[in-house]
Parts: C-alpha cells; structure tokens; sequence
C-alpha cells in the first residue's frame, strides 16, 4: 500500500492537481489527454486505488457502500452522521462522487492508451473495476452520468443515462474485459496490479463472477432469464478458479497513514455499531461469527459484551458492541471484501431457487456451501475464540447448512446470505430491496428515542451531491430517498 500512497502522490503532483479532491464533475472532466506522458502502470494503480478505496470507508457520504449498514439494519447509528443516515435524515451535501469519476478518468485513460500498445492485460481489468464502480453507484443514485461523462471541457455538464442503460454498459464493459484479457499482450502486468499482481485468469474469474452479480440484480425486471444467465456465469467463474479467498476481489491495507481498513476507523471513531435486530439475531441463532463481528470492549476499554442499539434511538449514553479488532473485519489490517467466493455460491443458491420455483437440490447444495465458505473464513481459529465458541461451528452447520430441496426457502438463502454479507452492505441493500425489505423478516421502519417511525417507507436511494445540482443542470430533480430505483421496479 506504500506503493499506493506514493503513486496517489506523484500523480496529483504532476499531472491533476485537483483530482485528490473531492470536486463536481464539472472540475473532474478534464482532457483525458493530459496524462499521455505518465507511466500507464502509474496511471492503472491510481484508477484502481480510487475505485476499490471508496468500499469499507466512512469519511463522507459518497462512501454509501459504509452507510448502507444502516438502510439495511445490520447496523446502527450512535453519533454524528451515523445518527442521521440512521434516521433517514439524508440531504443532497450529504454525498460527493467526484473522486469516483477521478479513477473513470484514470482507468478510462489506461483503456485508451492500453489499446493503442496492446496492453490488453491492463485494458481488461481497467474494465473490470470500471463496471464494478458504475454497478456500486447506480445501485446508489440509479440514473448517473456515463455516455457523455469523461470528456473534458468538451462536455463539462454530461447527460445522466438511465439505469437500464447503465446496466448495459456494466455487462459491455466485463464482456470486453473477457475478450481483452484472452489477448496476447505486449506490456505484462506486474506488480502495478495491486489486486492480483496479474494473473490474468483471476481477472477473468472476477469479470464472470460480477456478471453472476449484476444478473441477479434483475431477479424483479426478469425472474427467469436473470437466473439462468447468472448460472452461467457462476460456472465460468469457478472454472477459472473464483472458488477461495485467494480469488476474491478485497482491498488490503498495511496499517501505514490512512491506508487502516476502514472499519477500524469506524471502531475508533464509533459513529456505527451493532444494530439490536441483527445481534439478537446472532443471539438467537447461537451465531459462532458474533465475537468475529463484533467486540465485546469498546474502544475505551468498557465492557460492553454483545449489544446491540435499536435502529433510529439517536443518542444513548450506553455502551454498544462495535466492529473492531478482535474478530476477522475490523482489524487494522483486515482486507476489505468486495467480491467474494461465499456470495457467488449465495447468488447460485437464489438463481437456482429462482429458475426452479422453488426448493432444489441444487439450491440447497449452494447455499450449504455457501454458508461454511464465509463461516470458514469468518470465524476465528485462535485458542480463546476455540475454546468459547468453536463448538458452535459444527452445530451452526448442522442447524442452517444442511438444507434440503424440501427444507430449503428463499427467506432462508437471503437472511444466511445478509448475515454474511457484513461488511459489503451497500451489495446487501441491493438484495434487501430487490426483495422488498422482507428478509431478514425484522425489518422495521426505524423508531427514535421518542417514540415515532423516522418515516412511512424504507429508503429506497440516496440523493444527488449537491456539487451534481449546483454544475450540471441534467441532474434530475424531485428526487426523493423513497422514489424505488428502475432496477427494483
């Protein structure tokens, strides 16, 4: 990660003063043609870094994928912005996406150049994660710039395509991927890719495995169609290998300057903490992941066990279970996870579910897997974790991953999958709303300390950044929190 920091460094210094800011879009679109003289492997380790950085963060709001723990209650908030989103309390200065269209542009430059020298390794995974951050931030604003965005002075206020035609672009983008990275190249990848240090059929597994996922987001617009052709791309990602955590799509950090998992920031900074539905939930299923989730001593030292906040309280003088260290996401240096093996298989088991109309064997086989892939790698192995919760790991298994054709259901799939989704809540707010808030089956409008619901829906989006309204007059208006996404119509 020094490497990260040192090119994040170099290329604000010589090429886009600007860009480590969070500016509108209108100071971001500048001429993609400027940086022709930097190193494209430079340029391909910032656009990468820029992207894959914004999971896990919580330093303002165009850090959704964070806050989503809050839409979807696995989380709680306990002060400052975490209080506010918790209670639907979201304004359009709440968000700033300019840094996401800062590695667009920088990627969007490695496509360019990349295929004039056939740098078709580069080329291919610049794809990958471009999709991957057009898939994180549609599922946030639905409709968004993209056909007209990264041009510079040229198009300084781009058009906001639709979400079906964001959709479409995702899908082109990881099918050229797949095509680029089958190509001969002529500049190796090495050490530049941060993520797989260029092992190209890693990038492909990956491309397929995101096919898989944004499929399944049109379990509503397509039932049928949407199953089947996740499954086939779940089968292409597996024979690549997409089948461990070596495979999986994660952001690690080394503990240096600001590259600390982000989740250990959360744990010093407290603003979220263990929502009371989801650890009563952990509770009550005798969950072996809830020490690897959640600590039992704050941050201060106070012992707080396993405790949860109700969703919507505001401001408590108790003490609650945060994320933190002890257990396999909060670390300093715990990777963040992006795209992993165990959702893959969660997806195989819904698709299956889904084209089947109901249970089959197939689908429980998945979800079995699925569940001992993230317990397996969840769950601590050190000798304290052993000797207070180790037995509850083959117990877990027997209980909740040894479904059958007859037993298995599709609130079973969804509420294992949101339980070990942790972490990844912005792709866990997409399922719960492509299932209409109904699993995990606790889902409730939030209450305050007072008494009374934040609001009469679930929140179904977030609103356009202010720096969107006040330089591109094609930002759409009216929008509201509680307007659904096409995707989820």
């Amino acid at each position: 990660m020094k490497k990260i920091i040192l090119s994040c460094i170099l290329f604000c210094l010589l090429i886009v003063p600007q860009s480590c800011q969070e500016e509108s879009l209108e100071e971001l679109n500048v001429d993609p043609n400027n940086p022709s003289n930097v190193s494209i492997n430079l340029t391909f380790t910032t656009g990468l870094d820029y992207i894959l950085y914004k999971y896990g963060r919580f330093t303002n709001g165009s850090d959704w994928d964070t806050w989503a723990g809050l839409f979807i209650q696995s989380f709680a908030g306990n002060h400052g912005s975490g209080i506010n989103f918790d209670q639907y309390e979201i304004r359009n200065n709440d968000a700033l996406w300019g840094v996401w269209y800062d590695g667009f542009l920088d990627l969007n430059d490695v496509i360019t150049r990349g295929s004039e020298l056939e740098a078709w390794g580069h080329v291919g995974a610049s794809k990958v994660i471009t999709a991957l951050g057009l898939g994180s931030l549609t599922s946030y604003y639905g409709d968004i710039p993209w056909s007209e965005a990264l041009q510079g002075a040229q198009l300084p206020q781009p058009k906001f395509d639709t979400q079906e035609e964001i959709y479409q672009a995702i899908f082109d983008l990881l099918d050229e991927a797949i095509v680029d990275l089958n190509k001969t190249t002529n500049i190796v990848v090495g050490a530049e890719d941060i993520i797989y240090g260029g092992d190209t059929n890693k990038w492909k597994a990956l491309a397929y495995a995101l096919k898989a996922r944004y499929e399944n987001h049109f379990s509503k617009k397509d039932p049928s169609g949407s199953a089947t052709r996740a499954l086939a791309a779940i089968q292409q990602a597996k024979a690549l290998g997409f089948t461990s955590f070596d495979s999986d799509l994660k952001f690690t950090y080394d503990n240096t300057g600001e590259y600390q998992n982000g989740w250990f920031d959360m744990y010093e900074n407290n603003q979220m903490i263990a929502s009371e539905s989801f650890m009563n939930l952990q509770i009550a299923t005798d969950d072996p992941r809830r020490l690897s989730y959640w600590n039992d001593v704050s941050v201060d030292g106070a012992v707080v066990g396993f405790n949860g906040k109700s969703n919507g309280f505001g401001t408590s003088n108790i003490s609650y279970s945060p994320i933190g260290p002890k257990g396999f996401y909060g670390a300093a240096t715990s990777s963040q996870l992006i795209m992993t093996h165990f959702e893959l298989l969660f997806i195989e088991a819904e698709a299956e579910f889904r084209l089947a109309g109901g249970g089959n064997a197939n689908a429980a086989t998945a979800l079995n897997a699925a569940i001992t892939a993230q317990l397996n790698l969840a769950v601590p192995t050190d000798a304290t974790y052993a000797t207070e919760y180790g037995t509850l790991v083959p117990t877990y298994i027997t209980n909740f991953a040894s479904e059958t054709a007859g037993s298995i259901t599709m609130e079973k799939i969804m509420t294992e999958k949101y339980k070990a989704m942790v972490t990844m809540n912005g792709e866990s707010w997409v399922d719960v709303r492509r299932h209409n808030y109904q699993y995990p089956n606790y889902l409730a409008i939030p209450i305050t300390q007072a008494g009374a619901p934040v609001a009469s829906n679930f929140i179904e989006r977030v609103l356009y950044p202010q720096e969107s309204i006040n330089t591109n007059p094609n930002t759409p208006t009216s929008v509201t929190i509680f307007d659904k996404l096409w995707i989820f119509q």
